[in-house]
């Protein structure tokens, strides 16, 4: 009953950028303390939220108190699987910590691969592909991606369409590689029509624009044609409008 009403809490809090005042922590504080320490549903809670507070905080926020964060997320989630070493929740929770406490992909790597033999769900295929990234194998990340928008299942679709988009966008910037640019290009507009009023999206296909202009001018002649560069100029003239746009907006993200 005590996880189910965390579960609700949880549902329901508002955001919450100190741990000590978040609500749903106070509520499993006081299941492990009155009544199973070892609980291991809420050692992974506690754990979530360590980790859902810590990537709210900004980047030039205090770093000390970020750093502490995802140790404390850590801990919990260990603890969770010295109760439970087959928690497939908990590992997956400790890979992501790893990743933001320390940058240690490879450890993060291992674990969610074998996370994957487990839990067959979106959640898993994303965070693999994010660690990819990060270790600049992008047609491994994008692969993953892939099957995690296939699945449709705990990740929203917008989520996946961007990491894939940014994951393309990496790919072709690193490559020179105007068709993994083109598929950047039509993931951002794809995002862009399922949220027309978010500006971030007008500004991301235009930013892609852009670098395929820009890249197609640093690649030799005969590695373009006069269909890209003509759809390119066009393009670009779209992108310069937009950017104005978005420089004017009262929320102007960038």
């Amino acid at each position: 009953v005590r996880a189910l009403y965390g579960w609700l809490i949880n549902r329901t809090k508002r955001r919450c950028l100190h741990f000590s005042e978040d609500k749903e922590q106070r509520h499993n504080k006081q299941t492990l303390i009155n009544y199973n320490k070892h609980d291991v549903y809420v050692l992974t809670s506690m754990g979530n939220i360590c980790l859902s507070i810590g990537r709210e905080m900004r980047r030039d926020d205090d770093r000390s108190r970020r750093h502490k964060t995802y140790e404390m997320a850590i801990e919990f989630f260990d603890r969770a699987l010295t109760f439970d070493p087959t928690n497939a929740y908990a590992a997956q929770g400790l890979a992501i910590a790893v990743v933001e406490h320390g940058k240690d992909l490879t450890t993060a790597l291992q674990i969610f691969t074998n996370v994957r033999e487990t839990m067959k769900d979106a959640t898993v295929y994303l965070n693999l592909g994010h660690v990819f990234c990060e270790l600049k194998q992008f047609s491994k990340a994008i692969e993953n991606y892939e099957i995690a928008l296939a699945k449709r299942d705990r990740v929203s679709e917008i989520t996946v369409l961007l990491a894939l988009g940014r994951a393309w966008y990496n790919k072709g910037r690193g490559e020179k590689n105007i068709p993994a640019l083109k598929q950047s290009l039509e993931l951002s507009r794809q995002i862009a029509e399922l949220q027309p009023d978010n500006i971030c999206h007008m500004f991301n296909v235009a930013f892609v624009q852009f670098h395929i202009a820009q890249t197609l001018c640093s690649l030799p002649v005969t590695g373009r044609t006069l269909d890209d560069v003509q759809t390119a100029t066009k393009d670009l003239e779209n992108a310069i409008q937009a950017f104005y746009t978005v420089a004017k907006d009262k929320n102007c993200p960038y």
